[in-house]
């Protein structure tokens, strides 16, 4: 995917990108998400990292930001025919419920594409990108 962005001129800015700063986490991400054109979520069949000051997932955090800071996003979810492995999905009940009404909110808040497959998925994310 990142690949992909990158030859259509845009330059990625995800968590897994960033390394050791001795920052804190969630500034890094506010300041990553400040100088962003667009907010991408690519929601995937677990919650994520939890943040300790609020109790949501740092993805959650970062699409609540991006909506108050009105940056446009667009938003992918798995469709309801997505499958993956058990060690690629939540186990966790308490993450399941959480990332349930997570993706409800997303849904509730604007339109969103619906993938099943990685190649669909980036071309769903580069249909996005052209037309925005």
């Amino acid at each position: 995917m990142t690949e992909h962005i990158l030859s259509m001129n845009h330059i990625p800015a995800g968590m897994e990108m960033f390394s050791a700063s001795g920052r804190q986490q969630w500034n890094t991400i506010k300041k990553a998400i400040d100088n962003s054109d667009y907010y991408v979520l690519i929601v995937g069949e677990r919650y994520g990292s939890i943040s300790e000051t609020d109790g949501v997932s740092f993805t959650e955090k970062e699409f609540d930001y991006a909506r108050q800071k009105n940056i446009p996003t667009l938003c992918f979810l798995p469709s309801k025919s997505f499958t993956t492995t058990k060690e690629n999905r939540e186990t966790d009940p308490e993450k399941i419920e959480m990332l349930e009404v997570f993706k409800k909110k997303v849904l509730d808040d604007q339109l969103c594409a619906f993938w099943d497959k990685e190649d669909e998925l980036v071309q769903k994310v580069s249909t996005a990108l052209y037309k925005i």
